[in-house]
């Protein structure tokens, strides 16, 4: 397989990772509208661990570097909870 082909694919997963990355964004917006109107914190621990620890189960399962993903993930969050307020 050429180069340039491979590039294609991994340049329309990259369009796919940054729309999943935006519906899930979305999604964090509608639960931080729902915290405010409840008087909810905006950090969740035990969810963020709950997240985290089927992170590194997925990761493991794909065959990929857990502590890697989980520095996305933290990135994820922080800034999850950035746009919650």
């Amino acid at each position: 397989m050429k180069i340039n082909s491979i590039r294609r694919k991994i340049d329309k997963i990259d369009r796919k990772i940054v729309n999943l990355v935006g519906e899930r964004f979305r999604l964090v917006g509608e639960i931080g509208e729902i915290k405010k109107k409840s008087g909810l914190k905006v950090f969740d621990k035990k969810r963020e661990d709950s997240i985290m620890e089927t992170v590194s189960e997925e990761a493991k399962r794909v065959g990929i570097d857990e502590n890697m993903l989980k520095k996305i993930y933290k990135i994820i969050f922080a800034e999850s909870r950035k746009s919650q307020g």
